[in-house]
This record gives C-alpha cells, sequence and structure tokens, in this order.
C-alpha cells in the first residue's frame, strides 16, 4: 500500500502515515478498539479539579489532539505517529508547548490501556520532543519603570502596575488585593488569594500552592499610598466589585499608549505595550538580587516552590558585571600586593 500524500510505501495494517501523518480512511474500519476521541472526552471530565489557569492551558492543544487523532482507533495509533505529529508542532510552537501536547496524548492512552483497548502507551517510546526553544523572558525596560514610577497615580491602572513594580505580586494576586491585606504600619503585604478569569469574569482563588501564601515587604515609596476600607479591593470602582478582564488588559494598554510604552494599532484597538505586569514581576526579581537579598526571601517573596524557579525570573544587569568586576580587582590587587610584584 503506498501513502497518497508522501508515496512512501505503508504495511497493510497501518491506519495513518507515519511519515506524513495522512489517515488511510480505508484502513479506519479494521481496528476494533474505541476511537481516540473517546477517551480524550474522558480525560477532558477528569479535568474538574485542576485550577482554572491550567484547564485553559490545556484547552487548546487538547483541542489539536483531537483534530488529528479523534477518528483514529487507539489500537492503531503507532509511536511514529504520535512524533510525526510532535515534530509537525515543533515548526511553529516551542518545545514546552509540544511538550504540554505529547503529556495530553500520553494521559489519553493511559486511560485506553485502563479500558483494555490497549496494553502499551505508545508516547512512552523514548525520541527527542521537537519545539523551539522558549522564548527568554526580559524584565522592564528602565525607561519604562521610571514612567510607572512618576506616573503611579494616574489611575488605576498605574497603580496597579506600580505596585506590582514595587512587590513583584502576580497580577491575578494584585487585583486580589484588599486593603486590610497592606500593613501600612509594619511595612507589610499578605498574600492570600488571587483572581482568575472565566472568559471575562473574575472569580477569587487561593494559591495553587503554599508557598503562594506569603508575606512580602513593602519599600517606603509605596507604604501609605494604598488606604482605604479593609474590607474594599484595592483595583475596584466601588471596592466590592472585581475588575474584568477585559479593563484590566485596556486600561493598562491606554496608559501605556499615553506614556510612549506602546504602540497602538489599527483596526481593533489593540496595542503591544514594551512593558507587561509579568515584566514588572522579573524586574522586581532583579532588583532584589542585585540588592544581595539572601536567595531564601527572594523565593517566599515571589511565592515560588524552589529557588530554581526564582532564578529564571533574575537577569543579569551591567551594573552587576560591574560590582563584579570591582570585587574580583580587589582580590586581584589583593594577590600581586601579597607577591610584592607588579601584575
Amino acid at each position: 500500500m503506498i501513502c497518497k500524500t508522501c508515496k512512501r510505501e505503508l504495511h497493510q495494517d497501518w491506519v495513518c502515515c507515519p511519515w506524513c501523518s495522512t489517515k488511510n480512511k480505508a484502513e479506519a474500519g479494521t481496528d476494533k478498539t474505541r476511537v481516540y476521541r473517546f477517551y480524550a472526552e474522558q480525560l477532558k471530565q477528569s479535568w474538574g479539579e485542576l485550577a482554572p489557569n491550567t484547564v485553559r492551558g490545556y484547552q487548546s492543544p487538547f483541542r489539536r489532539c483531537v483534530d488529528h487523532f479523534g477518528d483514529l482507533p487507539v489500537g492503531g495509533i503507532t509511536p511514529a505517529m504520535i512524533k510525526a505529529f510532535l515534530d509537525s508542532l515543533g515548526k511553529t510552537f516551542c518545545k514546552k508547548t509540544v511538550i504540554t501536547h505529547r503529556q495530553l496524548i500520553s494521559q489519553t492512552m493511559a486511560l485506553a490501556i485502563l479500558g483494555g483497548d490497549i496494553t502499551f502507551n505508545p508516547t512512552d517510546a523514548k525520541y527527542r520532543t521537537a519545539g523551539r526553544p522558549s522564548a527568554q523572558r526580559e524584565e522592564a525596560p528602565a525607561k519604562d519603570q521610571k514612567i510607572i514610577s512618576e506616573a503611579w497615580n494616574e489611575d488605576m491602572y498605574s497603580r496597579l502596575g506600580f505596585l506590582i513594580k514595587c512587590t513583584g505580586l502576580r497580577k491575578g494576586e494584585a487585583l486580589a488585593l484588599q486593603f486590610k491585606d497592606i500593613d501600612n504600619a509594619r511595612h507589610i503585604l499578605h498574600v492570600s488569594k488571587s483572581v482568575y478569569f472565566t472568559g471575562n469574569t473574575p472569580h477569587i482563588k487561593e494559591p495553587k500552592t503554599k508557598a503562594g501564601i506569603r508575606r512580602v515587604v513593602m519599600l517606603d515609596s509605596l507604604s501609605g499610598k494604598f488606604v482605604g476600607n479593609p474590607n474594599d479591593y484595592v483595583f475596584s470602582f466601588d471596592g466590592k466589585t472585581l475588575l474584568r478582564c477585559h479593563q484590566v488588559e485596556k486600561g493598562w494598554q491606554a496608559f501605556c499608549v499615553r506614556h510612549g510604552m506602546a504602540q497602538p494599532r489599527k483596526g481593533h484597538g489593540y496595542v503591544q505595550c514594551s512593558t507587561t505586569f509579568h515584566q514588572l514581576r522579573h524586574s522586581f526579581a532583579t532588583n532584589c538580587k542585585e540588592a544581595g537579598i539572601d536567595p531564601r526571601v527572594i523565593q517566599e517573596m515571589m511565592g515560588h516552590s524552589s529557588y530554581a524557579v526564582t532564578d529564571s525570573y533574575t537577569h543579569i544587569r551591567q551594573s552587576m558585571l560591574d560590582e563584579a568586576r570591582n570585587r574580583l580587582n580587589e582580590i586581584d590587587r589583593a594577590f600581586w600586593a601579597q607577591q610584592k610584584i607588579q601584575p
């Protein structure tokens, strides 16, 4: 049998070409096992206990996997077919995203094993996962940090950016803050909840790990700037209602446009900001590292379960390199002085 697309020779029992993944519809009915879509839907139904943001991250990869393998019997899906699918994704997506697809396929096939349709998970085959390297996330540009500090009280969204810059909070954690969480007397900010969005609608949730419940120090430049009714939300028009997703996005974009931190795009009013809330979180972590704060304290304030994650948020600045050079020069000069010779 010859593949209609790539013209390679196929075994008669192959449901799909392992090189180009073209489905062989003539053979599709010969395998009596249930189709991939059946077990994929079972997997989706098990997502009820997952965090909403995790589910949202799974939705697009899940749909691509079902679109590709949905009508194929699980007994006819081979490791070569899965690899070909992942390799095709690797031409567009980063490696981390491709791995997410592989994990979803693996979980679906594991359900097929439990269902008695297969005895071997085809994703267990050893091969290198395709995908582009993940882009390095940068901290906020220094000029943008200066603008945010100077115009901090311009509106609600400038105050949101300023608070994240000074505390390193996640956007959802900042949006969930109530005035009672801000201890101006002790210069401490308490984090115990976060906002997530279902479509445009905000909801409150607890952090997904214990590390998310924490205390963060408040800079002198921040203390006293956020005062109000203890039970009111800090970022709200009436203190009682959480901001909706589009309000946060549009509000921040408008602030960025006003201050030259973004370029407006013709058509739908969308703009590309040069600084995001998450970049401001990176800047806070880098400030902590540059200040020589104990890594365990930085990890605590960032809400990370391990410092390996925190370290990926920090960046090497020129000032850090200059400081390293100065310290090494001191050691080098002391060495030559001890030897009583000129370098």
